[in-house]
């Protein structure tokens, strides 16, 4: 038996150079596409939260507005219970305004190239 392995063994010498370049270039390659397709997915990813962040932001804003008697109550309770988005993929502008029977709440959200992701508006 252990004759019968040797002699396999005995017409093999390893793998030549040639072969071992191909290898590691076809390993490099792949590699180098699955970073850069990891790399891509975190960026949208990241993104696609800071999206997420500036419609709730948004709507939380809305939600108190909707609620709010006054302007001061209004500002008291964004200031204490929301946190703006900071994530530097997207800004979220608010305006309110508190005229009489005509309270208009308007939330803005832009990306970071200065287009519009979305404007929510509401009229008590």
């Amino acid at each position: 038996m252990k004759k019968s392995v040797k002699k396999l063994l005995a017409g093999k010498r390893g793998f030549s150079l040639v072969e071992v370049v191909v290898a590691l270039a076809i390993i490099v390659t792949v590699s180098i596409a699955a970073m850069s397709f990891i790399s891509t997915s975190s960026v949208n990813s990241a993104r696609e939260l800071a999206y997420s962040e500036a419609r709730l932001y948004a709507s939380n804003a809305l939600e108190i507005f909707k609620f709010a008697e006054n302007e001061t109550q209004y500002k008291k309770l964004v200031n204490n219970k929301l946190t703006a988005p900071d994530s530097g993929y997207v800004s979220v502008e608010i305006e309110t305004s508190w005229e009489y029977n005509n309270e208009t709440f308007t939330a803005t959200a832009k990306k970071q190239n200065g287009d519009v992701l979305f404007t929510l508006t509401y009229t008590k």
